[in-house]
């Protein structure tokens, strides 16, 4: 059997970056100048939180609806959905930013941007499956993840960059002017990126190739096409009952629960870690804590694109996905006693450490999910798999909150240390038997680009003739 792979596939990777990117500096734009977000609206810290909690909490609902609904929204339609409310939040961002009294228009657009975030878990994974080879599946999650880093990254060095001035609390002035244009123009200037790619993926995007790219995948799309896609009540419990039936899997509630805790992480590191800093050392810079995190996002963005290299050259899920929170238990360690002793220098260090290692883990954590759930779905898998990561991504960003603010910045970071220590024996406990590697090297394969099948189709004319 020939397998053929095609050049617009990564055109689509091209699109899914850019909203993945999105999704992600929306989120983290608000983290990093908590103080400046919350002059300029008039709100308390915890109402500047709630702008990525609510984009969590709706990324959340919209993988419930799409288990439910997933024989029905293909990777066209989930790319549009994707691309549209990625586009509908950051016009809507745009003009809550354009007056200090439209906060609510702010977290509405964030609410929209949680329609792609939903979306965002599961089309990255159903196009790798969909459009690319085995052997490129893991790079080309690498590369959604990437985004993931990419968005956080110019979160941190643009708006620390560009409002480093407009607070001063010593002479009581702030500079309200410049914060609206700051944030209006950012994000105007993200709505026209995402209006192309609107128009790019309702003009291009299809929900699969005409040839499959893997054997695995060749199984897959028989089965699902041996089934009618009719919407009635009775497929709608047929879906959700499909969903519910991986929580009955063994390996995937272990992994799901380990991407769950890991959030923690997401919530000291992305959200929290201004206020963090500042709680331990209030002299320093606001923009030092956007430093921190712009290092620690290109950290991982290469840890991320090298995880996904590695899977596709050694495979070794397991492997690649304990050493990661082996080493986040090292760095949250040192983390706790560098704010307990006040060691500025050691936090440079650390906290960028572990943004890489969590960037590493994200990407070898969901390879190893699909390895051994094949020949699982794979959107009502990542729908019943993201849920709950994403309801406890916003619990861990109020309860480390609350934990600082009501104790010290210690007790929070007990929260990511116990997590960690937790997990790894739980995906100790996983086992590791590789079924979709497994289907692809049971039979001997072709695999060729397009490019190769043309020429191969003019060589085999010139043969006849």
């Amino acid at each position: 059997m020939e397998y053929t792979l095609y050049r617009i596939r990564w055109c689509f990777v091209g699109v899914l970056f850019f909203a993945n990117f999105t999704v992600d500096f929306s989120s983290c734009a608000y983290g990093i100048v908590t103080n400046i977000v919350a002059r300029y609206f008039n709100i308390s810290p915890f109402s500047v939180d709630m702008l990525p909690s609510a984009t969590f909490f709706v990324g959340s609902i919209v993988l419930v609806v799409m288990a439910l609904f997933h024989n029905h929204i293909g990777v066209r339609a989930q790319c549009i959905i994707l691309t549209i409310g990625g586009l509908f939040g950051a016009i809507t961002v745009t003009i809550g930013f354009l007056h200090n009294d439209y906060y609510y228009f702010v977290l509405m657009g964030q609410i929209f941007i949680g329609i792609s975030a939903g979306i965002s878990f599961v089309t990255s994974v159903n196009m790798a499956a969909n459009w690319f080879s085995e052997n490129e599946v893991g790079t080309t999650i690498a590369i959604e993840f990437s985004a993931i880093h990419a968005g956080q990254m110019l979160s941190s060095l643009l708006y620390p960059l560009l409002l480093n001035d407009v607070l001063d609390n010593l002479n009581k002035k702030f500079d309200s002017d410049k914060v609206r244009n700051v944030f209006a123009i950012s994000f105007g200037i993200i709505s026209s990126f995402l209006l192309i790619c609107v128009i790019f993926v309702c003009l291009y995007a299809k929900d699969h190739p005409p040839s499959p790219p893997s054997a695995s995948q060749e199984k897959i799309l028989n089965a699902s096409n041996q089934k009618k896609a009719v919407m009635s009540m009775e497929n709608i419990l047929e879906s959700l009952k499909k969903t519910a039936s991986h929580y009955r899997n063994i390996n995937f509630v272990l992994i799901t629960i380990i991407v769950s805790l890991d959030t923690s992480y997401f919530a000291m590191t992305k959200v929290l870690i201004t206020s963090l800093l500042m709680k331990t050392f209030p002299d320093i810079p606001e923009s030092l804590p956007g430093t921190i995190r712009i290092v620690g996002n290109i950290l991982a963005v290469f840890f991320s694109l090298a995880a996904g290299l590695l899977i596709d050259r050694f495979g070794r899920y397991k492997l690649f996905s304990s050493l990661p929170i082996a080493g986040l238990i090292s760095s949250c360690i040192s983390i706790l006693f560098a704010h307990h002793y006040k060691c500025l220098k050691a936090l440079t260090f650390l906290y960028p450490l572990t943004m890489g290692l969590r960037g590493f883990s994200e990407v070898t954590l969901v390879e190893y999910l699909t390895e051994v759930t094949y020949p699982a779905e794979k959107v009502t898998l990542m729908c019943a798999h993201y849920i709950p990561m994403l309801i406890f991504q916003s619990i861990f960003i109020a309860v480390e909150r609350v934990l600082m603010e009501t104790f010290n910045e210690t007790i929070a970071i007990f929260v990511p240390l116990t997590v960690s220590v937790v997990s790894l024996p739980m995906l100790m406990a996983v086992t590791s038997v590789y079924h979709r590697s497994n289907a692809n090297n049971s039979e001997k394969t072709t695999l060729l680009t397009k490019q190769t099948n043309k020429r191969c189709s003019l060589l085999n004319n010139n043969d006849n003739t």
